[in-house]
């Protein structure tokens, strides 16, 4: 669903060359940016939410009891997740401060923390479904994981493809103090995605 939200905004979207090409003040382009981007992550909000309910009604009326206990595969992509988070607002700061080989080292490396992320979200998508405990016991509520940790991984996903373009334009050098909309941006939905983990997070496992 983001790339597609990216690449709707076009020549004057925060993925590419949103401050490179863009015409007028890089804070008049950040503010209707920042705006856009706020309205956008308030819709996935809703659908998480929504998500979120769904998942506790199913688990209200499941007749097995859920498992007890944590993955330790999850704690793993959770440090992973506020890792990232951590780097991102790193490259935030060196846009910020012209330190232009930081600012591409940081985003190298929320990226690859990302992909980590992932692996490790398979990793324990494939642990889930091979306990036959949750397949037998209960599986709507077993498939109303899926739903949720899958939604999540799909936007991850699709934050992947913006942090590339976005690291890719760090190499190009079209981010400087005076205009990095595009890491800005970048960083919202960032940090957006960590929040949501988080309470996804305490909603599957820590209850």
């Amino acid at each position: 669903m983001f790339p597609f939200a990216l690449i709707s905004k076009g020549r004057h979207g925060w993925w590419g060359d949103y401050g490179a090409f863009g015409d007028g003040d890089p804070r008049e382009r950040r503010a209707s940016g920042t705006h856009g981007m706020v309205l956008f992550l308030i819709s996935l909000g809703v659908l998480f939410a929504a998500t979120i309910v769904l998942h506790l009604v199913v688990e209200h009326r499941s007749v097995e009891p859920r498992q007890s206990g944590m993955p330790v595969v999850f704690a793993l992509s959770t440090a992973v997740m506020i890792a990232s988070s951590g780097t991102m607002h790193a490259a935030l700061l060196a846009a910020r401060q012209d330190r232009r080989r930081r600012l591409q080292q940081a985003m190298i490396v929320t990226f690859v923390l990302g992909l980590v992320f992932l692996a490790l979200q398979t990793y324990g998508w494939l642990e889930q479904g091979y306990d036959e405990r949750n397949v037998e016991a209960a599986p709507l509520l077993l498939l109303s994981f899926y739903v949720l940790t899958g939604l999540h991984a799909m936007h991850v996903i699709g934050g992947l493809a913006g942090l590339s373009v976005v690291t890719l334009n760090a190499f190009r050098r079209r981010y400087s103090s005076r205009d990095y909309v595009g890491v800005w941006l970048c960083s919202l939905y960032w940090h957006f995605l960590d929040g949501v983990w988080i309470v996804l997070f305490i909603v599957l496992f820590l209850r």
